[in-house]
């Protein structure tokens, strides 16, 4: 097993429909071995390999790359940034987390997961604190409305 490649993609960041760090690897540890490369237009990978016999099976291997996670929906003026779960994130995971998130240059930037819950006891928000002071402190750090936040492996 080359664990290398597999904490590679543990840690890159792959919430349900923006999966190109997954797939970027992806392409690159198969690119040896294909010869093609196709993508839907909801971002699956489609990798092909001609035998090298004729009439040889056809083989297929199907698997996910997208993993759980949340997406920034508003920044407070307090500097807190609430989130929307991507996927179907566990309420027990929603609470106490250490997370990170990917600027739209490369920076990450982690932070600490909680929710609040409501009177019945489910989750009422859920949010994230980086450490910023305020909402001007949140954007120049890179952050924004739209970036993804995953949980930090």
């Amino acid at each position: 097993m080359d664990y290398g490649l597999l904490k590679e993609l543990s840690n890159a960041d792959g919430v349900a429909s923006n999966e190109q760090a997954v797939r970027t690897i992806i392409k690159k540890e198969l690119a040896y071995y294909s010869n093609t490369f196709m993508f839907d237009g909801i971002g699956s990978l489609m990798v092909t390999k001609a035998a090298a016999v004729n009439d040889a099976p056809t083989i297929m291997f199907a698997a996910h790359m997208d993993e759980v996670g949340f997406m920034i929906r508003y920044i407070s003026e307090i500097g807190i940034g609430y989130l929307q779960s991507l996927g179907n994130v566990e309420a027990r995971a929603e609470h106490s987390q250490i997370v990170r998130a990917t600027t739209n240059h490369g920076k990450v930037v982690e932070g600490v997961l909680n929710s609040t819950l409501d009177a019945s006891g489910n989750i009422d928000q859920i949010y994230v604190d980086f450490g910023f002071n305020s909402r001007k402190e949140f954007l120049k750090s890179g952050l924004n409305v739209g970036n993804m936040v995953v949980f930090f492996i």
